[in-house]
């Protein structure tokens, strides 16, 4: 496998692999996903890690996207493709599945914060 050049790396994505998360379809994401970013040639600048529990399991899956600081919620393999193709090539933001954005002062979710 050897070592990631990071010199090259633009942008980092999060995929929660939490046990929640997975059991709402994580690991499709984290396949789809890293599949797409090889076959449209930015697997050199784009990193991805598997992660734990992000913390918001009732709007996972979660893909956290940096350093934009965009938190995507409710990720399909079909939200996933849309990621890659608007977000990571295009630069446009996936508003649909947006959970949260950094710096922003409300979260997105139908889920209330627990105390």
């Amino acid at each position: 496998m050897g070592a990631k050049d990071l010199t090259q790396v633009e942008r980092h994505i999060f995929l929660c692999n939490g046990t929640a998360c997975n059991e709402k379809g994580a690991e499709g994401v984290v396949v789809l996903l890293r599949q797409m970013v090889k076959e449209i040639g930015m697997d050199t600048r784009i990193h991805t890690t598997r992660t734990r529990c992000n913390g918001r399991c009732d709007d996972g899956p979660i893909v956290i996207i940096q350093p934009d600081g965009v938190w995507y919620g409710a990720v399909t393999p079909s939200v996933a493709q849309e990621i890659v193709l608007d977000h990571l090539s295009d630069n446009l933001v996936v508003d649909s599945h947006i959970l949260y954005r950094w710096g922003a002062s409300i979260i997105t979710s139908q889920v209330k914060p627990r105390p």
